[in-house]
């Protein structure tokens, strides 16, 4: 493969993850920052926010903000460090994960082509 053709080829990839995503983002009713920190929370529940922050190249800061919308809609539980998905969290964690991969293997044309 050709300089060009594995641009053009992550390219596309990206544009099929972003469409999947929004397609997520608009079911969860969530905005992208506290979609990404949910699922950063439901990939390693118990973490630091501060960690998360950083697995997410966003600032603590920012993360810190997220985490507290997420509280008062409760889908997180956090004490002074550590943060938890709550029930409720870890099912539209869950469904939005299936929908972006859902959406994402549709379309590079099905699950096998991943």
């Amino acid at each position: 493969m050709n300089p060009t053709d594995f641009v053009g080829a992550f390219e596309r990839i990206t544009r099929a993850y972003q469409a999947a995503r929004k397609i997520a983002l608009g079911a969860s009713g969530l905005s992208p920052e506290q979609l990404s920190v949910l699922s950063e929370a439901n990939r390693r529940p118990g973490t630091p926010v501060e960690v998360i922050a950083s697995a997410l190249s966003m600032t603590a800061s920012a993360a810190t903000r997220a985490v507290k919308q997420l509280v008062r809609m409760g889908l997180l539980s956090s004490d002074e460090e550590r943060v938890e998905p709550t029930e409720k969290g870890q099912a539209i964690g869950s469904r939005a994960t299936e929908q972006v991969w859902s959406g994402f293997a549709q379309a590079l044309g099905g699950a096998g082509a991943i």
